[in-house]
This record gives C-alpha cells, structure tokens and sequence, in this order.
C-alpha cells in the first residue's frame, strides 16, 4: 500500500525534528542516510523513514534519561550540601518548579534539563565556596583571640 503524500511529508518533518534536537550535524546525517542507500530524506520510503526516525528518538529519550539522572543528582547534591532530606517527588517537584512548571518531571524538554543541571551544579560549587571562606574567617578570627 502506498503511503499518502502527507504521511511522507510528515515523517520527514519528524526526521528533521529529531535531528535538530539531537544536534546532528549535516555530516551525521549524511552518514545515517547513506547507510539506507540515500543521499536525501526525501528518497527514503515511508517504511524506512519511520526506521530512521523511531532509531533517532530512542537515541533522544537514552539522552534524556541521562540529563534527566544528572539534574536529580545536582539536586540531591544540593539538597544534602545544605542539609536537607529529600524524597524523590520532592527533588522532582524542585527541578520541575525550577524548569517553569512544565507539569511533570519527565516532560521537561532537554535544553531546560541542561539548564537545571548546570544551575544546580553552579549552587554547590557556590555554597561550597562560600563555606570555606567562613571557616577561613573563623580560623583568622580564632587565632586572634
């Protein structure tokens, strides 16, 4: 059966989307296509584009796990660096407040994600700081009592 013009169309949207969002570059995507024997996304058949395009979104959502584990690990970082217990909802509650209430944790797109993580990471590297310039003052102030 052959699929309806639309339907090509629209897969080859989702295959450009799905590159952009993974950053591929023109050489990466030249390499995954000449693997299906095309040079363009526009000569894959509809099967083969869904197989290109289902390959790259699992290639998505492994990334996306990763940042997702990486933003709870600053977060717990934190959390614990200032002495607070944590539960998973609530550090999920934090990153999900601190991306712009997307709703739900796992609906935070990747670029929010990244930005939580480094924020949260910039936090401890702060606090840590901070902490040892107090502890070098109490040490001055010690010393001169």
């Amino acid at each position: 059966m052959k699929a309806k013009i639309s339907d090509q169309a629209r897969l080859i949207k989702r295959y450009h989307t799905l590159a952009a969002k993974l950053k591929l570059t023109n050489e990466n995507k030249a390499d995954l296509l000449s693997s299906f024997g095309v040079t363009s996304s526009r000569d894959l058949s509809p099967a083969s584009l869904e197989e290109v395009c289902n390959l790259l979104s699992y290639q998505l959502n492994s990334d996306m796990d990763k940042w997702r584990k990486r933003v709870l690990a600053a977060i717990y970082g934190y959390l614990q660096l200032t002495g607070r217990a944590a539960n998973p909802e609530y550090v999920k509650a934090i990153a999900v407040r601190s991306a712009g209430d997307y709703g739900r944790f796992n609906q935070i797109p990747l670029g929010r994600l990244q930005t939580v993580y480094y924020f949260f990471l910039d936090k401890q590297k702060t606090l840590k700081h901070a902490g040892s310039l107090v502890n070098e003052d109490l040490d001055v102030m010690q010393l001169k009592n």
